[in-house]
């Protein structure tokens, strides 16, 4: 366990990438804790986000905008920036490597919070969490909001230290060796139905398996407990070299994220995607 002192003691499991919200207000005054707002998805993104913010947020969130905080040059959306570009883009955000850092989400756990989680992951650092459930668990819990416009935060250094393990790209994944896991709905990943994100002739990665990213989430948006999402994991648990996958590396991490709660720390995220994969292959 690793224990935070000051005004408040509050311990945080060292290997969970979770932190519930009664956790995270014990250590919400600590100086080294930053909060960032993730969501993703949303109608009118990324103004709609920054509306609500100024409405009713976590004491001291400040807004991650995963196309932002990207590749402005790759042809697929929120590609993984190099280490300069998150290096400036984070230490524009008030967090330097001495910062524990907590994502969430306004809508639970759906999208983007394990996103940022996963690259902050791959840029080294570690002292990196998820809020379980987003914003609504935090409001479910009665914790105290604060509303009206953000204030740009103390500008800091950020060092990343890039991790290629964690990180795949189309050719890794055409070469092989991988067990990947894709986290759309069955129906995208058994070519039932269309949709918007580059796949008008849905299918999969052939050799993939099918882990919803739904399936290991709760009507409210939080990772359901471990007991519930073991059964839905442990065949994969054994394999070698895991990698997750979904239609553009977005809810992908949500897989990654729960693998890591299962125990593998190692899980890697391809970045482009069914996306990409669909586009280089002759698909579209």
């Amino acid at each position: 366990m690793s224990c935070r002192t000051g005004l408040i003691m509050v311990c945080i499991s060292m290997t969970s990438a979770l932190i519930t919200p009664s956790e995270l207000h014990k250590i919400l005054s600590q100086p080294h804790v930053r909060v960032l707002d993730a969501t993703y998805g949303i109608p009118g993104y990324p103004s709609s986000v920054l509306a609500q913010m100024e409405g009713a947020r976590i004491r001291g969130a400040q807004f991650f905008d995963i196309d932002a905080v990207a590749d402005g040059a790759a042809p697929y959306p929120h590609t993984l920036p190099d280490a300069a570009t998150f290096e400036a883009a984070v230490g524009a955000l008030g967090i330097s490597n001495e910062d524990t850092v907590v994502i969430f989400d306004q809508n639970g756990l759906s999208f983007a919070a394990a996103r940022v989680w996963w690259m902050f992951r791959v840029f080294g650092h570690d002292k990196v969490h998820v809020l379980n459930g987003g914003l609504p668990a935090w409001k479910m819990a009665g914790l105290p909001l604060e509303s009206g416009p953000l204030s740009p935060p103390a500008p800091q250094i950020f060092r990343a230290q890039y991790r290629p393990a964690l990180y795949r790209d189309f050719d890794a994944i055409e070469s092989g060796g991988d067990t990947i896991l894709d986290a759309r709905a069955a129906p995208r990943f058994d070519a039932t139905i269309h949709s918007r994100d580059g796949d008008p002739m849905p299918a999969h990665i052939e050799g993939s398996f099918n882990v919803p990213f739904q399936s290991l989430l709760d009507h409210a948006g939080a990772l359901r407990p471990a007991g519930e999402i073991h059964p839905l994991l442990e065949p994969y648990l054994a394999a070698r070299s895991l990698v997750c996958s979904c239609g553009s590396g977005v809810t992908a991490c949500v897989v990654a994220l729960a693998l890591h709660e299962a125990g593998r720390l190692d899980v890697a995220v391809y970045d482009g995607s069914w996306t990409e994969w669909s586009d280089r292959q002759g698909l579209r």
